[in-house]
């Protein structure tokens, strides 16, 4: 049997990592509409930026839901593996985008 933390952390991993390509997507679209980038008070901006914070932590959960996964015995880890691989990559690579975005601009 695979373990259950591992599927939840697999699931959870790539659903974050579907919404922050969406959500980061959403947020390039609004800056490159506007002649003068994105209004960030609106509240469409708002909730975008929500979404990302959001996909950062619930990308942390997944990684420790995947390791938490790995030391549990008699169960197939590869779910585990990849949902804390996959989750904790996505975590740092937007974060890295934010740390550029914020240096850049």
């Amino acid at each position: 049997r695979h373990a259950e933390l591992g599927i939840v952390s697999f699931v959870l991993s790539v659903l974050t990592t579907i919404a922050l390509f969406g959500a980061i997507v959403a947020a390039t679209i609004m800056e490159m509409s506007s002649p003068d980038g994105m209004d960030e008070d609106s509240a469409a901006a708002i909730v975008v930026g929500l979404i990302i914070i959001g996909g950062i932590l619930v990308g942390l959960v997944s990684t420790l839901l995947g390791i938490a996964a790995c030391f549990q015995t008699d169960r197939r880890k590869i779910f585990g593996i990849l949902g804390a691989v996959i989750g904790g990559l996505i975590s740092l690579i937007t974060l890295a985008l934010m740390i550029v975005g914020l240096t850049v601009g």
